[in-house]
């Protein structure tokens, strides 16, 4: 296993003997899950080998920035809008997820949109586009937050931001439980 650290826009380091002795053993991967299975925002691995036990590689970097972390709901589109568009908006940056499907052998990521936000930023505009064509805008959502966004009824009007439901769920341990709907 390899692995690389951001060098910040001049490539990547080579860090694997720095990030634990067990990275340096060799094995025959079979699949490699991305998750963030400890909700604290960060993206978790989870590595499968043969003849040898899953190994969980938690990430405990100390993040400046800020997450958000989406799952899409389909209505129209299927439950799991595979292909379904994201566009999340800042005052700083425009960034484009796209729902994927699959994973590596015998496993698959959960279905979550991660979204890395800069330090500096409070609130983000989210827009979907669904498979089934349809366009969902939710405005002035908190950073830090877990959204479940379901796609809006097909008799909603194209313009309305809460045609869907948006439900937020905190990921920093001081708030609790979900918000009111959006």
């Amino acid at each position: 296993m390899v692995v690389l650290e951001n060098s910040g826009g001049s490539g990547f380091t080579d860090v694997t003997h720095s990030a634990g002795a067990v990275l340096t053993e060799r094995r025959h991967g079979r699949g490699l899950v991305w998750t963030d299975w400890n909700g604290d925002g960060l993206t978790d691995l989870i590595f499968s080998a043969t003849q040898a036990p899953a190994m969980l590689l938690q990430n405990e970097c100390h993040s400046q920035g800020h997450v958000l972390q989406i799952r899409l709901v389909g209505t129209v589109s299927p439950r799991q809008p595979v292909g379904a568009i994201v566009r999340v908006t800042t005052d700083a940056v425009i960034q484009y997820r796209q729902l994927q499907g699959g994973g590596s052998y015998a496993s698959a990521s959960p279905g979550l949109i991660h979204v890395g936000l800069p330090k500096d930023t409070s609130s983000a505009t989210i827009s979907i586009r669904w498979p089934s064509g349809r366009e969902q805008l939710v405005s002035d959502v908190p950073v830090d937050q877990r959204l479940l966004i379901s796609e809006p009824s097909p008799t909603a009007p194209e313009s309305a931001a809460a045609s869907g439901r948006c439900v937020l769920f905190s990921l920093n341990p001081r708030m609790t439980g979900p918000s009111e709907p959006r």
